[in-house]
């Protein structure tokens, strides 16, 4: 469906967790305290049932780390059966990927997103407080041998893994893979921690050979081409956002309907979640009055970690 401003709103990211076996300082908030009350199966089902009446063509599910959920392939099957949502997608740490890539596949999962902030295992442990990093190496190997289409996440962080980015860029070229450098954004109350680790991703990557986009791409990335003529994507939501272009909306884990992942106007939605058409209006209602963009240069900064939100 289309937003005020004329955005085809077409993809939804669902958190089914907030629950994770990571640490990652800038994903969550200090003293944080996890939701075990995360939305049932049931009330999943609902929400993609909606989103499929919307023709929803995508759903990416996250966390936390989904893998943690129980009902993962349930959750993954259902919404693959569904005649509008072409695209099913799973955004994980991949530490426990080989214990469900099987069935993730036989379910229909094409493609995932897996987050790695370091290929160093001092670094990792740093960013994370976890020793999974060659456990997570294996599990993308397996995926790729699998066949699964893979993207690798890095939130580079200025004097912590900015000094990789050759290091990623090899990781991806020899292994087929593409890596996507991510900007680190101010969310929650972690700012002592993100404070002097910002970093233009735009502007490190100047002098590199862009692609162009194809007109009316609704990708968040640019892509450059490094010496190697090797494909990699930048997202940069802070120094060149693509809010124009917008077109998902988030559901937390805990039944809130987030229009803009900067934005802690929430919609809480738990109690239309019995009733598939009050919810089908409340979301017609509030998705056509999504916002046009955020508004971090005014230091208006969502309270909830990532962690809370949904990756």
């Amino acid at each position: 469906m289309k937003d005020q401003y004329y955005r085809e709103i077409d993809y939804a990211r669902i958190s089914i967790t907030d629950q994770c076996n990571l640490q990652c300082k800038y994903c969550r908030n200090d003293n944080e305290i996890e939701d075990t009350r995360s939305l049932s199966f049931e009330q999943l089902k609902t929400i993609i049932d909606v989103l499929d009446t919307l023709k929803f063509r995508k759903i990416r599910f996250t966390g936390g780390e989904p893998l943690l959920n129980d009902k993962i392939i349930e959750i993954l099957k259902y919404a693959n059966n569904k005649p509008n949502i072409k695209d099913i997608g799973l955004t994980t740490n991949a530490i426990l990927l080989d214990k469900y890539l099987d069935d993730l596949i036989a379910v229909g999962l094409k493609r995932i997103n897996i987050s790695l902030d370091s290929l160093d295992d001092e670094k990792y442990f740093t960013i994370t407080g976890a020793n999974y990093l060659h456990t997570v190496k294996s599990n993308i190997f397996k995926a790729k041998e699998k066949g699964l289409i893979i993207k690798v996440n890095v939130v580079l962080m200025k004097g912590v893994n900015d000094d990789e980015i050759a290091d990623f860029l090899e990781f991806g070229r020899l292994n087929d893979i593409q890596v996507r450098f991510i900007e680190l954004m101010p969310i929650g109350d972690n700012n002592e921690y993100i404070n002097g680790k910002q970093i233009s991703v735009i502007e490190r990557f100047k002098g590199y050979k862009i692609r162009e986009k194809k007109p009316n791409c609704k990708d968040v990335s640019d892509y450059f081409y490094d010496e190697y003529n090797y494909c990699f994507g930048v997202i940069s939501p802070i120094s060149n956002h693509f809010c124009n272009r917008c077109n998902r909306v988030r559901f937390t884990c805990d039944g809130k309907l987030r229009l803009c992942l900067h934005s802690d106007n929430d919609i809480d939605i738990v109690e239309y979640l019995s009733d598939r058409d009050k919810l089908l209006t409340i979301l017609k209602q509030e998705i056509y009055n999504k916002p046009d963009r955020h508004h971090l240069d005014e230091d208006k900064i969502s309270k909830r970690a990532m962690s809370k939100i949904g990756g």
